[in-house]
């Protein structure tokens, strides 16, 4: 779970609900709440682990801090393209306070960085509940915005066609990572400074960034609190690089978390009837289960803690599934907790699992993982989108350290959460992971403890990279997949042809790594041969790390269920481009519903006993 005293849940319109987080401070009281509100796009899924390592520093000083995600953005109901989204935006706001105050009923503060902060800023200047706000590296306007993810889309893609077709569905603007509809645009455009304030903000702090102008209007609206200015600190090394290579602001987090502890002691001792020091024990009501509707249906989703670390994660069923109850709050774990099949039940289909792509939350890449999960949910395919230990929303294993890409310890939470979902046949999962969720999906395949998992769909996975461990050891030995880069390839690069250059690579890293050559050796064979279906799409890049095993299987002779490679010239690795995700989204789709869907009938086994309603510490 995220943290300790942490507790995920739904909450908002029981028709459209949002998901969030919220911490507790450890002896459960508190005098005051602070509510986190995102950026927008793909600024939204950079900013998740510091806005997680931001509520756990509030919980440490003693106050209650709710995340959540946006209408139509992250784990909650509804889609970027629906109509109304500023509305909603600014409704999830109002939600998210009335949440905090349902925790304790005292007063509130609203911290927004980027586009939150214009958002946050239009929410605490009319919200009387409202007493402090914090404006971290604030967009100057929603004009600005726009153009800058604008000039982002064009700087990083151009106007190269990209596989599967990026042109504008018409009515629509393509921003990084995000389908925007025009007339949201236009509401973007627009949005400014409020322009006077009727609530009750008496403190706000601003953290700007170096060189760029606080728009005047956005503090002036708020002419009678104290304004204190600070330094937005390693912004550039959180929002604009690759989600990989983030490292996270702690200083400016912990001037954040310092700054509102002394509001919060401020109004825990202006508070009357709460108890010793003006603090309250805090009560978390909120829901586990909710059922989403989409454009094609009904869905049921669960907030998890999976396998014996707790890891965090998010069910998808169809809405009428026998042994996933009803929406209205059924035993998350089923109706047989131990997982038995009834007898002569129909087991049915195996539990679809969502990996982690690099240091992104279980939402995935760009909203991938959501969209996919309720899309196939219809149809009657169930999954689980979860954290692995270190990442997202997921604790950390013992000696394990948080943030890391590609770990080690990923090997073990995939098996954990199949056994945990499948108690009676852990080999009943199909992997689905993109980059490095895509590697770990591929690699736990070729090592499963006990047989093989029944599929492995894995987009642009990066074969060759250096696993973390070996930064201070030996590379772990269940790594099968995975070749290490070695000095002596270096040299290969300056080789004209690629099969010479791939040959001299393989060659150095042979020369390399003797000891562990023969288990690597035909680990695309051992897949095949075990029976699982291996579907991968990639770029020309990603696809030339395949060459020498799919050579191997050529030799080998026409090989029933041999793995489908589809190769898509100009694809983005991480997927960034619209069209490039929906084209691949339906190559997906179109695969797994082929041999998975069910049209929404399905007789499913419940999962075992340690798979938990997410029930809080």
């Amino acid at each position: 779970m995220s943290g300790p005293g942490a507790r995920a849940l739904w909450f908002g319109p029981p028709g459209r609900p949002l998901f969030g987080w919220v911490h507790l401070p450890a002896d459960g009281r508190a005098g005051a709440a602070v509510v986190l509100c995102p950026p927008l796009g793909r600024e939204r899924s950079g900013a998740h682990a510091t806005y997680r390592l931001l509520a756990e520093l509030l919980a440490a000083r003693g106050l209650v801090a709710v995340r959540f995600d946006y209408d139509g953005t992250g784990d909650s109901a509804g889609s970027e393209d629906d109509p109304g989204r500023l509305a909603a935006w600014r409704a999830s706001i109002d939600h998210a306070v009335d949440l905090a105050r349902s925790v304790v009923p005292a007063p509130v503060a609203l911290v927004g960085m980027r586009m939150g902060a214009l958002l946050a800023a239009e929410a605490a200047a009319s919200t009387p509940s409202v007493e402090a706000l914090v404006l971290w590296d604030p967009c100057p306007s929603g004009r600005a915005f726009v153009k800058h993810q604008r000039a982002m889309q064009l700087l990083r893609f151009g106007a190269v066609a990209a596989s599967g077709g990026d042109e504008e569905v018409p009515g629509t603007v393509d921003l990084p990572g995000w389908r925007v509809r025009a007339d949201t645009v236009d509401e973007l455009r627009a949005l400014g400074p409020p322009l006077r304030s009727g609530g009750s903000v008496g403190r706000v702090l601003v953290l700007g960034t170096p060189g760029a102008a606080v728009p005047d209007g956005l503090v002036g609206a708020f002419d009678s609190a104290v304004v204190t200015h600070g330094e937005a600190r390693g912004q550039e090394s959180l929002l604009e690089i690759e989600a990989i290579d983030q490292v996270l602001p702690v200083d400016s987090a912990t001037e954040v978390a310092d700054w509102l502890a002394r509001w919060g002691a401020d109004a825990a001792r202006r508070g009357t009837g709460r108890g010793p020091g003006g603090r309250c024990a805090g009560t978390v009501a909120g829901r586990d289960t909710a059922a989403v509707t989409t454009t094609a249906g009904t869905v049921v989703e669960r907030l998890l803690e999976l396998g014996p670390l707790g890891l965090f994660g998010v069910s998808c069923s169809p809405a009428a599934a026998p042994g996933e109850g009803d929406a209205a709050g059924a035993d998350p774990a089923g109706a047989d907790p131990a997982g038995a099949d009834p007898a002569g039940a129909d087991p049915g289909p195996p539990w679809v699992l969502f990996l982690n792509s690099g240091n992104d939350s279980h939402a995935g890449p760009s909203h991938l993982w959501v969209e996919l999960a309720r899309r196939w949910a219809v149809h009657g395919v169930r999954s689980v989108r979860f954290d692995l230990s270190g990442l997202g929303d997921s604790p950390t294993r013992p000696g394990q350290c948080a943030g890391v890409v590609r770990a080690p310890e990923a090997f073990d939470d995939v098996e954990q959460v199949a056994s945990a979902l499948r108690p009676d046949d852990p080999s009943q999962v199909v992997l689905v992971g993109l980059c490095s969720g895509g590697y770990q999906a591929l690699d736990s395949a070729v090592g499963w403890s006990a047989g093989a998992p029944v599929a492995v769909y894995a987009v642009n996975p990066l074969l060759r990279f250096a696993p973390p461990e070996m930064a201070r050891g030996p590379m772990d030995g269940r790594r099968r997949v995975c070749r290490p880069p070695h000095p002596l390839s270096r040299s290969s690069r300056r080789l004209p042809t690629g099969p010479v250059r791939r040959g001299a690579w393989w060659l150095a890293w042979c020369i390399a790594n003797p000891k562990f050559l023969p288990r690597r050796r035909g680990w695309m064979a051992r897949l095949v041969g075990k029976g699982v279906d291996v579907m991968c799409i990639c770029g020309e890049y990603e696809a030339s790390a395949f060459d020498d095993e799919l050579g191997r299987l050529r030799r080998l002779g026409a090989t029933p269920g041999a793995p489908r490679m589809v190769t898509l010239p100009g694809l983005d690795h991480a997927v960034v481009p619209n069209g490039q995700r929906r084209h691949v989204a339906d190559l997906l789709t179109e695969h797994v519903l082929a041999r998975f869907g069910h049209g929404g009938e399905l007789t499913a086994t419940g999962p075992g006993p340690e798979v938990r309603a997410c029930a809080g510490a």
